[in-house]
């Protein structure tokens, strides 16, 4: 082979090289970025909560009442709800069913559980938080009053509100992901 042929197969050789990782640079930065959250056509009548406290706002459905830092609701079966902020962390996990959902564009939990106390109704307790509103100091929480006769008290039944009232907490979740901070 002559000296020729090998340097510019060699040179083709670092050309391909070079123009693969290039390519696949280009490609994987391209693949990588979020897209831009499409308008949608179930939030783009709802109100907007502003906190200035924790600094974020966050929109909510027009039927819910804002009272404080309380965004109330009648919930399946015309139970009472509110959805409230709460100063400080989250409340004792050991008891309560955790799931993965988000809270703005971030990662963070929900922690349910069914509360009864002997001389009150049991309740629906749900507690969001994730590492943006730690270190803020809040998390939301959101309750369900009264929700006894909702209870299926049948053996191995489950307690988890999740279950309970899928639509409801659907649309808090929704809310929660519409959270934007604004400092």
């Amino acid at each position: 082979m002559s000296r020729g042929f090998v340097r510019t197969a060699l040179i083709v050789v670092a050309f391909v090289i070079v123009a693969t990782g290039v390519g696949g640079y280009w490609y994987l930065s391209q693949s990588s970025k979020s897209p831009a959250p499409a308008a949608n056509s179930e939030t783009v009548n709802w109100k907007t909560y502003r906190d200035t406290t924790y600094g974020f706002e966050m929109q909510y459905p027009p039927t819910w009442k804002l009272e404080d830092t309380s965004l109330s609701f009648v919930a399946k079966n015309g139970r009472a709800a509110s959805l409230s902020i709460v100063n400080g962390l989250p409340f004792d996990t050991e008891t309560a069913l955790r799931e993965d959902v988000y809270i703005g564009s971030e990662s963070g939990s929900e922690w349910a559980a069914i509360l009864c106390e002997q001389t009150n109704p049991c309740y629906a307790f749900l507690q969001y938080h994730n590492n943006s509103s730690d270190s803020r100091g809040f998390s939301f929480s959101l309750v369900i009053d009264e929700v006894d006769s909702d209870l299926d008290r049948s053996p191995g039944a489950s307690y988890d509100p999740r279950t309970i009232y899928p639509e409801d907490i659907a649309t808090v979740r929704k809310v929660l992901s519409t959270l934007k901070f604004t400092r």
